[in-house]
């Protein structure tokens, strides 16, 4: 019960009172966006890891509150999904409830270096799937991950971002792509917040490959911002 108030509290202080949030587009109905870090510790909580009956009725619930604002209903982008073994998703879908996988830390490739993994680009198809890309493959002591994939830059960051874009445009995948990572060194290499070694260089190719820009707009970000 307390999960589920906080849940619906969410909606209440969050998705009642601003608008800036993500959304999927479907069918020409609008489903606000939420994030599961780990969806089967929601299948813990309802279903006490004895599938996901009550999970399932959960989403049903939530799907209803947005529908009752006027909403399709809601998107969850799911870490650590639950399978469809046990879940039709077809059936929830049908009652508003919208359900994609994406996984932070995989960038779809392979390679012992960032360009090879760049080359290697190979995201899947499934019209459930949420793209990902990392800003480096490569982590520090102390984090566990001991990740090795030398060569990142912020050059070949903007190739894998507009791979990754032309994949979705080739798809017809969600207009959506997550990064690992945002802001820590030790986990994962640099990261989107500007750094010593490479300012505003990530960033910048962020800006790049996603914001089209008029020609007043154009030129780089302002380092004293």
């Amino acid at each position: 019960a307390g999960v589920e108030q906080a849940w619906q509290g969410l909606i209440e202080d969050i998705y009642d009172k601003h608008r800036n949030f993500y959304t999927v587009e479907r069918d020409g109905k609008t489903f606000p966006a939420l994030y599961l870090h780990a969806e089967q510790a929601v299948r813990g909580v309802f279903d006490n890891y004895n599938g996901a009956t009550r999970t399932v009725a959960f989403y049903r619930r939530i799907a209803k509150l947005f529908q009752q604002r006027g909403y399709g209903g809601v998107a969850l982008l799911a870490r650590q999904p639950i399978g469809d073994s046990m879940i039709d998703f077809e059936s929830l879908e049908r009652d508003g409830v919208l359900h994609f996988v994406v996984e932070y830390a995989n960038d779809h490739s392979s390679g012992d270096t960032y360009a090879k993994r760049v080359a290697n680009h190979a995201p899947p198809t499934s019209p459930n799937a949420i793209l990902n890309v990392c800003t480096a493959k490569h982590s520090h002591s102390p984090h566990p991950s001991k990740w090795h994939c030398p060569g990142h830059a912020p050059e070949l960051f903007r190739a894998m971002l507009e791979k990754s874009v032309a994949h979705i445009d080739k798809h017809d995948l969600p207009r959506i792509i997550t990064c690992y990572n945002m802001a820590e060194w030790a986990e994962g290499g640099p990261a989107l917040q500007p750094n010593m070694q490479d300012r505003f260089g990530y960033l910048q190719a962020v800006k790049d490959a996603l914001v089209i820009e008029s020609p007043a707009d154009a030129g780089g970000l302002d380092e004293a911002n």
